[in-house]
């Protein structure tokens, strides 16, 4: 199956809404795509840029199959790091049909809105460069044949060796009369 590479950078965040109660945001992104069995990605821990966090150092690579990439879900996940467990700051969902729209394999730079799927409210605003490679075909397949070698020899095995003195297990006793 056809697939084309879908690379994604240049990943940041504005105006997050702060879902602490105590200390600072560090934010991190987990990135996947719907029906990918690659695991997920994450990014590092931004722990100086609160609610503007930005992972410019990053890139992240997704195989997009090419018979139907409209049913395809890129999904952004942001989440604060606590000593307690994890919490979502909020998500994006970009369906990838949208990217391939507007996508000419130089990279260009979209924005979307950070909301919480439970209550909807707004959460920030999250950046990104994505590209869009080429159509890659995958190689094709060459038939193959397996031939099943006859043998030529027989096999025979070889009895037990009889034990050596002291032993094994001894004659049984005679039996008893009564």
């Amino acid at each position: 199956m056809a697939y084309r590479t879908l690379e994604i950078a240049q990943l940041s965040a504005h105006k997050l809404k702060d879902v602490r109660l105590f200390g600072r945001m560090k934010v991190y992104v987990v990135v996947s795509l719907s029906d990918d069995p690659q695991p997920k990605k994450r990014t590092p821990t931004d722990r100086v840029g609160r609610e503007n966090p930005s992972w410019n150092s990053m890139t992240f690579q997704f195989n997009v199959p090419d018979d139907n990439p409209g049913r395809l879900t890129l999904r952004f996940l942001l989440r604060t790091e606590r000593s307690l467990g994890d919490r979502d700051v909020g998500e994006v969902n970009v369906p990838v049909k949208d990217l391939l729209r507007t996508g000419n394999g130089q990279m260009q730079s979209v924005s979307f809105q950070v909301y919480v799927p439970s209550y909807g409210e707004n959460q920030g605003v999250l950046k990104f460069s994505y590209k869009l490679g080429k159509r890659i075909a995958p190689p094709p397949t060459i038939p193959t044949t397996v031939v099943q070698e006859t043998m030529v020899r027989t096999i025979a095995g070889y009895p037990y060796p009889t034990p050596a003195n002291g032993y094994g297990y001894e004659a049984a006793p005679p039996p008893r009369k009564k």
